[in-house]
């Protein structure tokens, strides 16, 4: 087809539809190799004709309407190439430019203004399609050099856009275990053992291992609590006291030191605050953290472009996590498409116990006793819905037994563990169970209406906030049904297992549990926690807006003692006597236990914290959405 006089009136659609496809493959083959995408069923091949097709159908209608007007029936055929190309350009700049940018980068200059974007992403490319175009013209370069053109330029982006994955390190000289470590989000330790709801599975890898019956979070937080799992320090040595903050390049990393040693790494996580962008990918070959409804979508920019429109229209309310069977779902995946003999590393996270509380049949019916949760001649619920977390109102409207509620809680816990034992299942059926050490805890619990704590953590470090599950199985090295009854702490989790593996972990101040499991030897005489004191926060902030919150709470967990204090003036400590019933507080106790707590709680307090980043409106928003505002 000669470049000049005038073209058929379907040109112009035809050559719009081919440039925006054309965008499209470069958009697909940089999300695929940056490792940004990790697809389940649905296949890539599917992903890259949903993105090619609506960018062709939407380069083709624009252009085909543009098309039309008189000044353009006698320009050359490769203008409206460039034209789809330039199409597919506006919607990728502006989906960039009207999106906040990732915790780690700073803002474009001017990011969001709506002129500056009318400048930058219309009346700039048009001119470059009218340049473009006479020189096409003038060179003989057509659309098929033109494809040629921006898939190289796609290639060259990737290498420029291409984010560091782990290396790839040989694998290991000698046999090293595989390692499985399943992470149970807002989850008591009571519900475990003699309570009467099916965990099954755990009680099953408690068994055959080692159980811990007093391991304790450092934080009754999400994101600083599995930081702290992770890098085998607390919260506090990594400056993360809330979740949104972002983990420093800084703090070791127990999946970095795995890649590093030759071992295949993957996370597969259910919830927004553990998303790749606050840094939680570091060291993993494979970071699932897709909860969207197609997988894979929200990598490519079709998908990118409705989450955008999603997130301007709705707020916080689009989709901030996914349920255990379909995070399991994609574990499952990638342990059954492995190949080659190199150990592995599997993290999994389930957040169903996180309110709402609401789990699926058969679970939803099966530890309530009650007759009707809406009965009005009920009272218990009275108080929890004065002190409810906003995200919760929609879940429990009209409920009046609180009964319901925590038999919801305990059905979230079951289910759970049924997901667990889909893992469980997977390593006996493979033949891998001999040789995989299977970790099994949460990042800490919830508070289910003691000491008015509603439904809700992150405020209190009470025993029902940090006390947690803790089971660790590895057949011919841990004898089954060892009992481990002193305090430990989440940070000796990786020292733990990096000892157990033969991996060097540099940095951690965690404790190996190894002397306690084989020895029954104490790690610490204390287990630390802290978080933020929200009350006394909010109150500074009510009388000076500008007020940063700085008060914090300490706790100390001994054998049979819990301690709290907080650094707010006016608070007093709080002593707890504890036994295998929980906590409950106590006015005497022993005076050199006490000097104990009040000089341990004193130098927690005076642990000095980085300057914490501020979050984005949109990243505010989506932490409230979960139940999570700053103190």
């Amino acid at each position: 087809m000669s470049e000049a006089g005038p073209s058929p009136r379907w040109w112009p659609v035809l050559l719009g539809g081919l440039g925006g496809a054309s965008w499209a493959l470069a958009d697909v083959l940089v999300v695929v190799t940056t490792g940004r995408l990790f697809p389940g069923p649905f296949s890539v091949a599917a992903l890259v004709a949903l993105d090619v097709g609506a960018l062709a159908a939407v380069a083709a209608a624009s252009i085909g309407v543009v098309g039309q007007l008189p000044a353009l029936r006698r320009a050359p055929a490769v203008w409206a190439w460039l034209g789809g190309v330039a199409v597919a350009f506006v919607l990728a700049f502006g989906e960039r430019w009207f999106s906040d940018p990732p915790p780690f980068q700073e803002p474009f200059p001017f990011q969001g203004n709506p002129l500056v974007f009318l400048l930058l992403g219309i009346v700039l490319p048009a001119l470059v399609v009218a340049g473009a175009a006479w020189l096409a013209r003038r060179s003989h370069v057509g659309v098929a050099g033109g494809s040629a053109a921006l898939m190289v330029a796609g290639a060259a982006a990737v290498v420029a856009m291409r984010t560091e994955g782990p290396a790839e390190a040989p694998p290991p000289a000698e046999p090293r275990p595989n390692v499985l470590l399943v992470t149970l989000d807002t989850t008591r330790a009571d519900r475990f053992g003699a309570y009467p709801i099916d965990t099954s599975a755990y009680d099953r890898v408690a068994a055959e291992g080692a159980r811990f019956d007093l391991a304790m979070s450092h934080i009754p937080v999400t994101g600083p609590s599995h930081g702290s799992i992770l890098s085998g320090r607390p919260p506090w040595e990594n400056n993360m006291l809330l979740n949104g903050e972002l983990l420093g390049p800084d703090v070791p990393w127990f999946p970095q030191a795995l890649a590093a040693s030759g071992y295949d790494t993957a996370g597969f996580v259910s919830a927004w605050v553990l998303l790749r962008d606050m840094g939680f990918d570091r060291g993993f070959h494979v970071y699932d953290d897709d909860f969207g409804w197609v997988k894979g979508l929200d990598a490519i920019l079709v998908g990118r472009l409705i989450e955008m429109v999603k997130r301007r229209r709705d707020g916080a309310a689009y989709l901030l996590e996914r349920r255990g069977d379909h995070t399991v779902d994609d574990a499952l995946h990638w342990l059954d498409a492995r190949e080659g003999d190199r150990p592995w590393f599997a993290w999994v996270h389930l957040f169903d116990a996180h309110g709402p509380y609401l789990p699926p049949q058969p679970f939803d019916t099966r530890y309530y006793a009650g007759a009707d949760p809406k009965d009005p001649t009920n009272k218990s619920m009275e108080a929890a819905h004065e002190h409810m977390q906003p995200y919760l109102r929609a879940s429990l409207r009209g409920i009046t037994d609180t009964a319901y509620v925590k038999a919801m809680y305990d059905g979230e816990v079951a289910y759970a563990d049924a997901q667990l034992a889909r893992l469980l299942t997977w390593l006996d059926d493979s033949g891998a169970a001999a040789n995989t050490i299977v970790v099994v805890t949460a990042d800490h619990g919830e508070g289910l209406g003691e000491r008015g704590e509603w439904f809700d953590h992150g405020d209190w470090l009470y025993e029902h906030d940090l006390h947690v599950p803790l089971a660790i199985r590895y057949p011919g090295h841990i004898k089954p049904g060892t009992v481990i009854g002193h305090p430990v702490e989440l940070a000796d989790l990786t020292p733990t297992l990096a000892d157990y593996a033969g991996v060097p972990l540099d940095g951690t101040t965690g404790v190996s549990l190894r002397a306690s499991i084989e020895q029954n030897r104490a790690p610490h005489l204390l287990a630390r926690s802290m978080c933020f004191d929200r009350q006394p926060n909010r109150d500074a902030r009510a009388q000076d807006p500008t007020f940063k919150p700085k008060w914090r709470q300490a706790g100390l967990r001994g054998p049979r003692d819990r301690y709290l204090e907080r650094d707010a003036p006016e608070y007093l400590p709080i002593y707890f006597r504890c036994d295998s019933a929980g906590c409950e507080e106590a006015d005497d106790i022993d005076v050199t236990l006490a000097d104990l707590f009040e000089k341990q709680a004193q130098e927690l307090l005076s642990a000095q914290l980085g300057e914490r980043r501020e979050k984005s409106e949109a990243e505010a928003d989506l932490l409230e959405a979960l139940g999570y505002v700053d103190p």
